[in-house]
This record gives structure tokens, C-alpha cells and sequence, in this order.
């Protein structure tokens, strides 16, 4: 058997020439001396001289290598002991000692009959007065809507009207100077007042947004950051660069209305207008991924509903103003179309507008009264109801909180150590009842000699009986007065087939990291090296028979030793060399 990455027996050979004339010569001698009847001593002889060894594989040491040993006690750094919340009889103990538990998870039961018909009554008592709200609801939310709804169409109409009036209005102006037209001059004085109110809405939207994506003014959104389009990985990143689209069509409008006036030149008012008909499509886009981020966003941790409910109102809101923005300026630009063309019939267009506003106005005053009488009808009603539901639920809250008090439950999840109590038994309020250990995030503290630690850093594995069953999460900066060796916290990874338990001593074995420690470095056993006041060397199996391998070393640490010298043309060395010398001939054992 060959574990030397190439043929070495006529080197071997060569360098031993010696040793290999006094084989020969004691060969011949045996058989001429005992002929071929003493060939079969020989060989028995040959064989019980053969001696066994067994091999350590060098790419496993570089993988494996343990250069620190300790030991330490299993910690949890979770765990709570329950107490009994009332004096009674336990009717079941649904865990044992040695189950898993989840957070909330029953685990023992007392008597609680008189309660539990109580809460029953109360219950039936909510939900009646429940079923008579929601009818009531139901009516409401109708009433509500068509509220709203008539509210939004009338002051739609009065702005359509007041819209109608002015442009008409507007049109009735008349000729000044040749090639001027007065009406169109006013219809561009009204287009520069909506592009100042488009450049404030700019303003005030970018900062809505703003306060939610946190681009500009980075803690607005501290609370939420982390939550926000949790359900959806790229609307978060696509709402912030609309933001910047948005941002930098703003600026570039900002310069441009500043050269705008009323006196302004009608080209540079068209392009200032063309520019603002751009960037409110930007603003559109901003917001659209807003509430496209905001659907995505669940009312989890520190974001709550209301918050929520909040952010996606204030966003509505924008693209309310933002529409709103478009529609005063393309009847702005459309009325600038129609000025040029004619204002001869705008006397009769004027007059209809004016009563056209006029009745939309009477018409939204009565509709609207109307239904603020029947809503506020409706809402004596609900206030009423309102009560009654409020008092069902405050008697099912008291229940429900003595009731609880019967339930003992685990508010963390993990192992159950200690039950208390059995079925049957009498318990006085504040009696302990059960402890649960979280067996999640266990650790153990250790300590090693200072000279392993240029070999280990954190993250480096830990294994127990030769398993991977964790990693170094800290390397303390000194020594421990106590034990004079350095403190190392290792965490024990949650693993299928890893089983500690809390307070359980272990035995560790820490392996060299594979960033920090230099490759060509072996970290062997001392009874792989041969130790001399001359040198140290290593022994290797070379076609059956024992070489001698020189090598330079470096620091001990434990029971191994370094050897800094390149092995890299070998396999593997004899893992003790106790017993054998060069030219040996040997066995492996596998």
C-alpha cells in the first residue's frame, strides 16, 4: 500500500543502500544454510516481526483540527416558574416533565364550573346586543356612504359649475390691442395662478411622502422602516425611486416657474405647463407606489392599525390633490384652446353658467341637509346600542379574567422541568405550579489556556464526542483571575440530533478556525512525532515498510503539537510512533 503521492521506493533505496545490502546478505545466508525445508521458518519468522500501525489521514487534521479541549455546564438563558393565580382543585395536568411546550400553550387546569357558566351567560348577552348593532350598522354604514358619496358629488358639481363660470367669465373680456386678446391673456394669468398652486402641491406631497419612505427626512419613518413592504421585497425600493423621479421633476419645475409671470411670454407659460402636466404624472407614479408599499405592509410590531390606517389616508389624500392638480390644469390648458379659437357665443355660455351654479348650489345645500338629518337620527340610535354593548363586554372582561386565572399556560415556549401538582390535588393561591425551560438558544461558558487562542476565533466549530454541535460566539479580551484561563461563550446550535438539557456538563472540543490558521499547519498528537535531542520527525508507510519523515515544529497546545514543516506529498503519518523504527516492515490497520 502506496501513501506517498508518488513512487519513492528507488529513492528510498538509494538513500539506504546500507540497510538494504545487510537485508540481502541475511536472505542468502538463510538460504544456503537452512535450504528450502527453513524457507517456511523464514517466512513465520518474517511475519511475526511484521508490526501494525494505524494511519492518520493529513486532510482530515486540516479539516478537524482541535486545539482546545474544556468542559462547562448547559445553560438556558430563558426560563420561568409558574404559581397558582387562585385557590382551588386542579382538574387536569395536561404536560409531564420532559415535554415540549409552546408559548400559551395549557398546561394545567383548575376547577373553574360557577366561571365558566358565567362566562357563558355574559357571552350570550354580548352577542344579543351585537346582532342588534350590526342591523344598526348596516344601516349606518349605508347612510354613511350615500352621505359621503352626495358631499363628493356636490362639491364636485359646484367646482364643475364655479369651473364653467370663470372659464365663461373669463371669455367675455375683449379685444385690447391688435394681435392681444384680453381673454386670452386672462386665460394665461389663470394658468400661471394653477401653476403656482401646482408647484405648492409639489411641496406638500413630496413631504407626505417623505414622512412615510424616510428618504429625505431619514427618522419620520423610524418606527415602521422595517416593516414597511414586508410582503412584497421590491415595493419598498420602487416607492423610493418614484421618490427621487418626483423629487427631481419638482426642482426642475421650481426653476423653470421662476422665470414665470403674469407678464410672461405665452411659449414659456405652454412649456412651464407642459413641464407641470410631466411632473404631476411623476407625482401619480410617487403615489401610486405608496399605496401599492402600503397594501403591502401588515400592522405588525410597532406599526399599529391606526398608523396604518393613518399613512394610507394621508396617501389617498395626495392622490385626491394630485388629481384634483391634473384636472385644474388641463381645464387650464383646455381653456387657453378654446379663448383662441372663439369667445364670440361665451355671453350665452356666461349666462348658463351662472344659473347652472346657482342651482347646483341650492340643489347640494338641500340634498345634503337632508341627509344630515337622517344621519343624525341614525347616530342617536347607535349611541344607545353603543352603551349596552359596552356594558355586555366590560361583564364578559370580568369573567374572562377570573376565568383565566383557572388556565395556567406557559408564556414561553420550551421544555417542561418541574410539575408541582397532580389531578385532584388542592392548591392555595400562589402555590407553585410548573417551570418551563427554553432549551432554545442554549450556551455553555468555558474557559481555555491562553496559548490555544491564537488558533480559535469566533464562529469557530465546536463538537462534542467528534459532533458538530455549536460555534464560539465570544473570546473574552483577558484572563480570568479566578481560573487564570480565557472565558469562551459557545452557542449550541438547535440541530437535528443534538439533545442537552439544562445543567448538564459536556465535554468540548474546539476545532482551529479555518480563516485564522495557516493551511500548512498540522496540528497533531505528540505520539505521531519522534522526538530526539537531534531532531523531530514523522513517520510514513512507503510499500509496507516504515520512512522517516524530517520535520520542524512549533508550539504545544494540549496533547498536540504544531509541525510547520510542508507534509503536502504525503497522505497520511503513522498516528504513534511508540514501538517501530525506520525500515520496519508494517501493517495498517484500518
Amino acid at each position: 500500500m502506496l501513501f506517498k503521492k508518488e513512487n519513492k521506493l528507488m529513492i528510498i533505496m538509494q538513500k539506504h543502500k546500507l540497510f538494504s545490502g545487510i537485508v540481502l546478505v541475511a536472505i542468502v545466508g538463510i538460504l544456503i544454510a537452512f535450504g528450502k525445508s527453513g524457507q517456511h521458518d523464514v517466512a513465520s519468522e518474517h511475519v511475526s516481526a511484521t508490526k501494525t500501525v494505524s494511519l492518520l489521514s493529513l486532510s482530515s487534521i486540516h479539516q478537524n483540527q482541535v486545539v482546545a479541549t474544556a468542559s462547562g455546564e448547559v445553560e438556558s438563558l430563558e426560563q420561568v416558574t409558574l404559581s397558582s393565580e387562585m385557590f382551588g382543585t386542579v382538574s387536569q395536568v395536561y404536560v409531564g416533565i420532559g415535554d415540549k411546550v409552546k408559548a400559551g400553550q395549557l398546561l394545567v387546569q383548575f376547577k373553574a364550573n360557577d366561571k365558566a357558566a358565567q362566562y357563558t351567560q355574559s357571552q350570550a348577552d354580548y352577542e344579543n346586543t351585537l346582532a342588534a348593532k350590526n342591523s344598526l350598522l348596516a344601516q349606518i354604514d349605508a347612510a354613511y356612504a350615500n352621505h359621503e358619496k352626495l358631499k363628493i358629488n356636490a362639491a364636485s358639481s359646484i367646482t364643475s359649475a364655479e369651473s364653467v363660470l370663470r372659464t365663461a367669465e373669463n371669455n367675455l373680456q375683449q379685444v385690447v390691442n391688435t394681435g392681444s386678446n384680453a381673454i386670452v391673456d386672462d386665460v394665461y394669468a389663470d394658468t400661471v395662478q394653477t401653476l403656482h398652486s401646482v408647484q405648492d402641491t409639489f411641496v406638500d406631497m413630496l413631504v407626505v411622502a417623505d414622512n412615510i419612505l424616510g428618504v429625505d427626512n431619514r427618522f419620520a419613518n423610524d418606527v415602521y422602516e422595517n416593516i414597511l413592504g414586508i410582503l412584497n421585497s421590491g415595493a419598498f425600493s420602487t416607492a423610493k425611486q418614484n421618490y427621487y423621479i418626483a423629487k427631481s421633476a419638482k426642482e426642475l419645475f421650481q426653476t423653470k416657474m421662476m422665470e414665470v409671470t403674469v407678464l410672461s411670454s405665452q411659449a414659456t407659460i405652454d412649456a412651464v405647463a407642459v413641464s407641470a402636466k410631466q411632473t404631476l404624472s411623476t407625482y401619480a407614479t410617487l403615489f401610486s407606489s405608496l399605496t401599492t408599499l402600503l397594501d403591502n405592509t401588515p400592522p405588525v410590531g410597532d406599526l399599529s392599525q391606526t398608523i396604518l390606517t393613518t399613512l394610507i389616508s394621508s396617501v389617498n389624500t395626495g392622490r385626491t390633490e394630485i388629481t384634483t392638480q391634473q384636472t385644474a390644469l388641463a381645464n387650464a390648458t383646455q381653456a387657453i384652446v378654446t379663448a383662441k379659437k372663439s369667445f364670440a357665443t361665451q355671453q350665452i355660455a356666461y349666462d348658463k353658467a351662472v344659473q347652472d351654479l346657482a342651482d347646483t348650489k341650492a340643489k347640494a345645500i338641500a340634498d345634503i341637509a337632508a341627509s344630515e338629518a337622517g344621519l343624525k337620527q341614525i347616530e342617536a340610535t347607535l349611541a344607545s346600542q353603543d352603551a349596552s354593548i359596552k356594558r355586555a363586554r366590560g361583564a364578559i372582561a370580568g369573567v374572562s379574567a377570573e376565568l383565566a386565572k383557572a388556565s395556567v399556560r406557559s408564556p414561553i415556549p420550551g421544555v417542561v422541568a418541574n410539575i408541582a401538582v397532580k389531578q385532584g390535588e388542592l392548591v392555595s393561591n400562589g402555590a407553585i405550579v410548573a417551570d418551563v425551560v427554553n432549551t432554545t438558544g442554549l450556551q455553555v461558558t468555558t474557559y481555555v489556556p491562553a496559548e490555544a487562542l491564537s488558533a480559535l476565533s469566533v464562529g469557530g466549530i465546536v463538537l462534542v464526542e467528534e459532533k458538530p454541535v455549536g460555534h464560539i460566539v465570544r473570546i473574552a479580551p483577558s484572563i480570568n483571575n479566578t481560573t487564570k484561563k480565557v472565558e469562551v461563550i459557545i452557542s449550541i446550535d438547535e440541530t437535528e440530533g443534538t439533545s442537552f438539557v439544562v445543567g448538564q456538563f459536556v465535554n468540548l472540543q474546539m476545532l482551529a478556525s479555518q480563516e485564522d490558521t495557516d493551511v500548512s499547519v498540522l496540528l497533531v498528537p505528540l505520539s505521531a512525532v519522534k522526538v530526539t535531542a537531534e531532531s523531530h520527525s514523522v513517520y510514513v508507510v512507503v510499500d509496507g515498510h516504515i520512512v522517516v519523515v524530517p520535520i520542524q515544529t512549533g508550539q504545544l497546545i494540549g496533547d498536540k503539537i504544531e509541525i510547520i514543516s510542508d507534509l503536502s506529498e504525503y497522505n497520511a503519518i503513522v498516528s504513534s510512533v511508540r514501538g517501530i523504527e525506520e525500515g520496519d516492515v508494517v501493517s495498517i490497520i484500518e
